[in-house]
């Protein structure tokens, strides 16, 4: 599904990148072109049918009815007692597949036999593109039909049909296009002969016949239609005259009848309308009991199509009307009637097409872009599903049947544009673009000045007043009691106790491997004679204090070490006080157990304890720092080594192990502004964007947690910020020297960034793609007598980049097993030992967890992720206190209008900085998609700052818009005044719900009822 997604991306990407190059060119279509563009996609499906072994259900079914026509004859295959729901039209084909396979003795699960059941399909699309071409080469030039032809073959959404799934809607398309054109040429008897074939095919075709009674009526070739009517019936019988016994039709026709009947369903994962309001799936019987009201849900949508479809071409003078006719009875039909299958928007794509060539408008290109992108989607997300059930509300059927809807009634508004209300078509995109470097469009000064002086260091304090507040306790007990396997420490109580409290530790053995748990008898005893044995302690993670209450009455206490043990210090809360009794050893060596007894808290907390995953990381820092091989493997170390610098400066201590976390979510903000100014050149928009992060409740949970993401996005935002300094440098005109100085910086931050973290390897994707269109748009505005000297500089330029983003990355991602490798025991020749057992371990990683959540549930906060609760029964103050990892609704929400706002936008008006933005977030969101490990709400943090840049872009472009346009002085005072206000109102809105939801993201203590409330859907859980 990942490569499915990566190609329906990539594909409309590249046909607008070779339409605009086409435009550019004068150079007549070379001869070889056209008979390459076929090889090519001939070979590209001989490649996938051999690869991909379809639809399971299809392919078999075809197999087994191939086989029937063989052992029960054609005249047999509708009166045999087996399921049969196609006409007989397709039935000639298997028939004659069926015999090559017996000829060249297949077996029927041979990939041979697979490619030659595709192969009809496989070629029919080749046809389809050939006769588009020459429709296409008298309307345009040689060179966009060429391209036209070339866009239809290496469509994903038309390989997907024939190549991969193993259908044969392209096969029918063909006769229906070849009617058609016959049609256009008034060869009314081929035609009809030739649609007959089409309908005898797939039931399908008959969605194109009032389009035929249409162009005859408007002809004004009334005898015509009945001619017509006349010689497609006679070819029906002709072509079903075989499967008949005894002249027998009314049993062909009661199974043609049968088949249009069948599916009684809403929709067939059909991803329309009836998909969009949750109907997939849904029985129209048990929905709607009455027959007739059953039948006028069949009929009137059909009905207005029909309508809608005539008078479009009625009121079009040229063909580009039929077409779309054509289009639109397809198209419109899959969107609004009942019983639609997936595949049934296929010959759209084709139609659409002929469209564009009739009437030359670009918005129908992008159509078709969009069009072949959700039709894909929904194609290949049905045979990635292969029959699995799905709820009906399922997030992304839900925005695939959005998206498709919005495209299909979008082609329908501009078609009444175009020929009801008479508006020019847009042969080109009529817009100013701006002549700019990437990043473009920014006002103002991109640097810093005095001016954000201020901003950048209230917002840098502020944050860091809030994050570091309550981050976490300074003291915590250091040394370690490591007893011997059944050794015993006897200790004396001064009171009746009413809980026990105890620090697991860390050790290491004499090898430095880690040494950690607790295996311990209890027993109690009045006397120190008789001994009661209590329970096994055997529970609690390291440096989270375990509270285990306490009801028995003894006055000593024996502890037994069974196995592992390593024991920070030990307690007993006086019963009904808030003291600790003293406990006096009587036997053993319980110095270490006993010795800090001060820094035992009589009401643990998060706030003196690890939580969540500090257990592993914090942890793995402590053994770094005293060179003990780490217990934490799955990550590369650098994010841990950062942690052990707090701990190196204040201790063993929450604080301590959560300090590095922290100040780097403060060092983000002031990275986080020098980018937000370097892209659009505002003060205020920095600082919108930057105090928009700073409430953020990722950022905010993220950076006081002594886990790794944040220093995977701290240097994430370094290495794009870099980027964005080096696509701001004219190539040209710098020198080596400043073009590669950020490239280095770059190279750098990025290399620290996947030594803290893979996920910070994503966005190397996105930094690829922006140097070389770097490179590449730089070339293509150079005149060609300059470019010798630039390719020159490339040339060096490149060499650079290999050290920068090669060479000392990897240097830096090797350096940070320093500490590991030093253990003793071990060395860099275990290096790519290590590699392997990490990727192992997250690719073949199959886990549950209750607050996990799929990617394409992270935007839309589906489930955030519950880390500690600490209950008010437990706690000094009766209050609660919780911790959860979400994201501020103001932003996580918001943000989601706006990427689709910036992507729209930012290609209509080619503004670079959106592209920026989009290709930063593809790059650190995508390659979730094809994660199948378990995954997170806080996976999603990589992609944040790109939501925000969004945000600030939409505010950024419309305050541009209303400068450019002309209106007078008093409405343009009022429209820049509500962009002002929605500059400051924006952030106001989101820091309101970070006060809102602090207890919940801090750890606070508040009512449990507090917490509760901000339950605001099933799926979110605070407690």
């Amino acid at each position: 599904m990942t490569l499915s997604l990566l190609c329906s991306l990539l594909y409309p990407c590249a046909a607008v990148l070779i339409w605009k190059f086409s435009l550019r060119s004068r150079r007549p279509l070379r001869k070889a072109v056209l008979p390459a563009f076929f090889f090519a996609a001939f070979l590209l499906r001989i490649w996938l049918a051999l690869t991909q072994n379809g639809y399971p259900q299809d392919m078999s079914t075809f197999k087994a009815w191939a086989q029937l026509t063989h052992i029960h004859g054609l005249s047999g295959m509708y009166h045999a007692d087996f399921f049969l729901d196609y006409p007989p039209g397709y039935l000639y084909v298997l028939y004659f597949l069926e015999q090559l396979r017996l000829w060249f003795g297949l077996s029927s699960q041979d990939a041979v036999w697979n490619l030659i059941l595709k192969l009809p399909s496989i070629l029919a699309d080749l046809l389809c593109a050939y006769l588009l071409y020459r429709v296409a080469q008298n309307r345009i030039r040689s060179v966009d039909a060429a391209l036209l032809c070339g866009a239809y073959l290496f469509c994903p959404a038309i390989l997907i049909n024939s190549s991969v799934w193993g259908q044969v809607d392209s096969f029918c398309l063909l006769f229906v296009f070849c009617a058609l054109l016959f049609l256009l040429q008034k060869k009314i008897f081929p035609c009809a002969a030739v649609y007959a074939v089409s309908v005898l095919l797939k039931p399908q075709a008959l969605f194109y016949a009032p389009l035929f009674v249409l162009f005859l009526l408007r002809k004004k070739r009334y005898r015509w239609i009945f001619r017509g009517i006349a010689a497609f019936f006679l070819s029906v019988l002709l072509i079903a005259l075989p499967f008949t016994e005894h002249f027998d039709y009314l049993t062909l026709l009661r199974q043609y009848l049968a088949t249009l009947q069948s599916y009684s369903y809403f929709s067939i994962n059909a991803y329309n309308l009836y998909a969009l309001f949750g109907l997939n799936w849904g029985s129209i019987e048990t929905a709607i009991p009455s027959a007739f009201c059953r039948g006028l849900l069949t009929v009137l949508p059909i009905v207005l199509v029909v309508l809608y479809s005539g008078w479009i071409y009625w009121r079009t003078p040229n063909r580009g009307g039929f077409f779309f006719c054509a289009y639109f009875l397809t198209a419109g039909t899959f969107l609004l009637s009942v019983k639609m299958h997936e595949r049934y928007l296929f010959p759209a794509l084709l139609f659409l097409l002929l469209s564009f060539v009739f009437w030359k408008d670009l918005r129908l290109l992008f159509s078709f872009l969009g069009l072949s992108f959700t039709h894909f989607l929904n194609v290949a997300y049905v045979l990635h599903l292969n029959n699995t059930s799905v709820s009906a509300f399922h997030l992304p059927m839900l925005l695939l049947s959005a998206a498709q809807t919005a495209v299909i009634l979008y082609t329908g508004k501009l078609a009444w544009d175009l020929c009801i209300r008479k508006k020019a078509p847009v042969s080109k995109l009529q817009i100013s673009f701006p002549k700019k470097t990437l990043p473009a469009g920014a006002d103002g000064c991109r640097r810093l000045t005095t001016k954000d002086l201020f901003p950048l260091l209230a917002l840098t304090f502020g944050s860091a007043l809030l994050l570091f507040w309550n981050l976490g306790s300074f003291q915590s007990a250091q040394t370690s009691w490591i007893p011997a396997e059944g050794e015993s420490v006897v200790l004396e109580t001064s009171g009746r106790a009413d809980k026990l409290l105890y620090l697991p530790g860390i050790g290491a053995d004499g090898r430095q491997n880690t040494c950690a748990g607790v295996s311990l008898r209890m027993e109690l005893s009045m006397d120190g004679v008789f001994w009661q044995s209590w329970d096994d302690l055997t529970e609690g993670e390291v440096y989270a204090w375990e509270s285990i209450p306490l009801s028995a009455e003894f006055r000593y206490l024996r502890l037994t070490a069974y196995g592992t043990t390593v024991l920070n210090e030990f307690a007993l809360k006086a019963d009904g006080e808030d003291r600790l009794l003293t406990l006096t050893p009587v036997a053993g060596n319980a110095a270490a157990l006993l010795d800090e007894q001060d820094a035992v808290p009589l009401y643990p907390t998060w706030y003196d304890s690890m939580y969540f995953d500090e257990i592993y990381h914090a942890r793995t820092a402590y053994e770094h720092l005293h060179g003990i091989w780490p217990y934490e493997t799955t990550h590369p170390p650098l994010g841990k080594l950062l942690i052990a610098l707090g701990i190196a400066r204040f201790g063993m201590t929450p604080f301590g192990w959560r300090f590095s976390g922290a100040l780097f979510g403060v060092l983000m903000l002031p990275a986080f502004y020098i980018l937000l100014k370097r892209l659009f050149g505002k003060t205020g928009l920095a600082a919108c964007g930057t105090c928009l992060f700073a409430v953020d409740f990722m950022h905010y949970t993220q950076s006081r947690i002594a886990t790794i993401d944040t220093y995977a996005v701290f240097f994430l935002i370094l290495t794009y910020g870099c980027m964005a300094v080096f696509l701001d440098t004219d190539l040209k005109t710098a020198t080596l020297r400043q073009i590669c100085l950020p490239l280095f910086f770059c190279g750098v931050s990025f290399g620290l960034g996947a030594a803290a973290k893979w996920t910070a390897l994503y966005g190397g994707l996105g930094l690829a793609f922006l140097f070389f269109y770097r490179l590449f748009r730089t070339a293509n505005q150079t005149p060609k007598a300059e470019r010798p000297a630039l390719l020159r500089r490339y040339r060096a330029l490149i060499l650079w980049c290999c050290l920068f983003f090669l060479i000392i990355p990897a240097c830096l991602y090797s350096a940070a097993y320093l500490p590991v490798f030093t253990v003793t025991g071990h060395s860099y020749r275990e290096f790519f030992s290590y590699q392997a057992k990490m990727y192992s371990y997250h690719a073949t990683l199959d886990a549950t967890h209750t607050f996990s959540s799929a990617w394409y549930e992270w935007p839309i906060l589906k489930r955030p992720v519950w880390y500690h609760i600490t209950w008010a029964e437990n706690t000094a103050d009766g209050l609660t206190h919780s911790i959860s990892a979400l994201g501020n609704p103001i932003i996580w929400w918001g943000s989601i209008a706006t990427m689709l706002l910036s992507a729209v936008w930012g290609l209509l008006y080619r503004d670079r900085r959106a592209a920026f933005l989009w290709v930063g977030y593809l790059s650190v969101y995508l390659p979730w998609v094809g994660v199948t490990r378990i995954a997170f709400l806080y996976h999603y943090y990589t992609a944040v700052p790109f939501l925000i840049l969004s945000m600030v872009w939409v505010l950024s472009f419309t305050h541009q818009q209303i400068r450019q346009k002309p209106k007078s002085q008093k409405a343009l005072s009022l429209q820049q005044a509500a962009v002002q206000a929605a500059t400051w109102l924006l952030p106001a809105a989101a820091l309101g719900l970070f006060i809102l939801f602090f207890p919940v993201i801090s750890g606070a203590g508040v009512p449990l009822s507090t917490l509760q409330s901000l339950e605001w859907f099933s799926s979110w859980y605070f407690g």
